[in-house]
């Protein structure tokens, strides 16, 4: 991307179920990016929800769903062509502390992107926009 300008808000509300350590959380993510580059200018809007609770052994566990929706609206070659992507991810995190400031983190994602984007130059070929992958993370992770 070239030069580019980001901005964005997010509002998360966070509560917390009564004598436990249960903490459900919503949001919403807004995020504008201009760049010189005018295929790589953006507007999305995400919606999330997630929990997070002790398991046992010091693990915390974390599991949240987002949906998110890009618009593109200069995206085609010739900047005619809008795209409208659509993103749906689950995560899954596992926490624990080995000692103080010192925490072993696992992520497993789960991502899917929807995309309408139709390549002019071969609209029969794939849509290098849409697909759904899976990743793991592994982390040491110091706090100082």
């Amino acid at each position: 991307t070239a030069d580019a300008t980001r901005y964005g808000t997010d509002i998360t509300q966070s509560y917390k179920f009564p004598d436990t350590e249960c903490y459900p959380r919503i949001g919403y993510r807004h995020a504008y990016e201009r760049s010189r580059d005018r295929r790589s200018v953006y507007r999305y809007h995400e919606f999330f929800a997630g929990i997070s609770t002790p398991i046992y052994w010091g693990v915390t566990g974390d599991v949240s769903f987002s949906y998110m929706r890009t618009d593109y609206p200069e995206f085609g070659p010739d900047f005619s062509t809008k795209r409208l992507d659509q993103t749906y991810t689950v995560q899954v995190t596992l926490n624990r502390y080995l000692i103080e400031r010192l925490m072993l983190t696992f992520n497993f994602l789960h991502i899917k992107n929807d995309s309408d984007y139709i390549a002019l130059e071969n609209p029969y070929s794939k849509n290098p926009y849409t697909f759904e992958k899976n990743m793991y993370i592994l982390a040491i992770v110091y706090s100082f």
